[in-house]
């Protein structure tokens, strides 16, 4: 029970990171279209990230999952005070939101450190397994490259589908507007 807690708390934490900076579901990059991405301007600064999943660690040895999981478990502190740490800036980001004096360069400052440490928490996570995962055997490395690189494009597939029905929705909703005259008076 308490091994299924931990594990649960390491892919939590592994997740946190990847989804609070976007890369989980569309690579870094906002999808062009969607109910909170207006325009095509990415000012996160993202790349092409990996998308690991539970599901890709399914097939490798219970020896080298458990080392894994330990090593794992000892970057769970550092990862944690980063992951405070970003909250905290970001708390501090609505605070100044909420000033009638707004600073924006003190604001864009935040918004800066907020991303650094993200990538940080980040760079943690994926070079601890992808690190483990490189002293696989050739062909147990392969198998999981080749299904994470699988699950990357089922994601990216369900995305461009997403990205496709609120654009049908939108330019759906513009057509049926009914057309009123302007009134002259």
């Amino acid at each position: 029970m308490r091994f299924a807690l931990i594990a649960s708390l390491v892919v939590n934490v592994f997740l946190a990171f990847a989804i609070l900076s976007g890369t989980v579901l569309h690579g870094g990059r906002p999808p062009m279209d969607g109910p909170r991405h207006h325009g095509d301007h990415d000012n996160r600064g993202g790349g092409d990230d990996l998308f690991l999943s539970p599901r890709a660690f399914e097939d490798l040895p219970e020896e080298f999952r458990l080392k894994m999981r330990e090593k794992i478990r000892r970057q769970i502190p550092a990862a944690r005070d980063l992951h405070r740490e970003v909250w905290m800036k970001r708390r501090e980001a609505l605070e100044l939101m909420r000033k009638p004096d707004f600073d924006e360069d003190a604001f864009r400052q935040l918004s800066q450190e907020m991303r650094t440490l993200e990538a940080e928490g980040k760079d943690l996570m994926y070079s601890t397994v992808l690190d483990m995962v490189t002293s696989l055997p050739d062909e147990e490395r392969i198998a999981f490259a080749e299904r994470v690189i699988e699950q990357e494009e089922e994601m990216r597939a369900r995305w461009r589908g997403r990205i496709e029905e609120w654009r049908e929705e939108r330019e759906g909703s513009r057509d049926m507007r009914p057309l009123r005259p302007m009134d002259d008076e």
